[in-house]
């Protein structure tokens, strides 16, 4: 869509820094728990309202792609969407398209 924010694009140099992020949470077969991931994305300094909202649109990203691949769930992508849609709301005003 010519209209989408390319602040939402994830870039290959993001990827990587959100993938040493994710290695540094020592994820057990290629997971990490609730807990672990509510204290990474906490220091992001967004307001819980706002993480929740992120949340919230990843979950419902992540059944989407589970149910229509039916190849199962990769934690390494879910990841890098959170942590990409965190950088994005820190950084811009409104981010959200339309």
């Amino acid at each position: 869509c010519s209209q989408f924010p390319l602040i939402w694009a994830i870039t290959p140099e993001e990827r990587g820094k959100h993938d040493k992020q994710f290695e540094s949470l020592a994820p057990v077969l290629g997971f990490v728990s609730g807990e672990q991931a509510r204290k990474f994305f906490l220091q992001s300094g967004l307001p819980p309202s706002v993480l929740a909202e992120i949340w919230y649109w990843i979950v419902v990203l992540v059944l989407w792609f589970v149910c229509s691949s039916r190849n199962g769930l990769n934690a390494k992508p879910v990841h890098w969407f959170t942590t990409h849609a965190i950088y994005v709301c820190n950084a811009h005003p409104n981010p959200y398209p339309g």
